[in-house]
């Protein structure tokens, strides 16, 4: 049982690290931060990422998250850019793709109009537009991130390829290639041990 907890440990520590190493792929790529805050109206915790997202119900429509009180209730991102700062909903990720099914056409401006709260959810959890769409089995065919190489080559071998190809919205092959041309190895989660 020990060891099975562990493994289970390990892996959840694996899953934060590389979530944190998207944030900063996007940060580096788009120029904007995000951070999910959540505070308890109820009993003033403060929640962290994990524990927002594990408090979120599998379902399109709630947007509510758990505290560990019990309490529900609708947490935020906030994201910072060159421009400024902005607060909106968190969504979880079922909830930032029901939000927007049917846009898949629409370039990225619109849709981040549309629903401001679903679109930078979108980008925190999965990278890109593009990125969301294929797990749909859709095609985005917007351009997301039109200079990307030089703020991607310090991520190189450093973060999965598919994780930097969903960033900047392109095939993971594109990535490979610039990896290998870079003579980077290819990612390997032990390196997350070592940040």
């Amino acid at each position: 049982m020990f060891k099975q907890n562990l493994v289970v440990r390990q892996m959840l520590n694996v899953e934060q690290a590389l979530k944190l190493k998207q944030a900063e792929l996007i940060a580096a790529v788009r120029g904007v931060t995000y951070q999910p805050r959540a505070i308890c109206p109820a009993c003033n915790t403060v929640l962290n990422r994990e524990q927002i997202d594990a408090g979120f119900l599998r379902s399109r429509t709630n947007l509510t998250t758990k505290c560990v009180c019990g309490h529900r209730f609708i947490p935020s991102l906030a994201s910072r850019n060159e421009l400024g700062n902005m607060l909106t909903d968190y969504y979880c990720s079922l909830q930032a793709r029901a939000a927007l099914e049917g846009l898949h056409k629409s370039p990225p401006e619109i849709i981040a109009k549309k629903n401001p709260s679903a679109y930078h959810s979108a980008i925190l959890h999965f990278g890109s537009m593009r990125a969301m769409y294929r797990l749909d089995g859709l095609q985005y065919a917007h351009r997301e991130v039109p200079q990307w190489h030089s703020a991607v080559a310090p991520f190189l071998g450093k973060a999965p390829d598919q994780m930097i190809a969903d960033v900047v919205g392109v095939p993971v092959g594109v990535i490979t290639r610039m990896r290998r041309q870079a003579r980077q190895k290819p990612f390997d989660e032990r390196l997350l041990e070592d940040e």
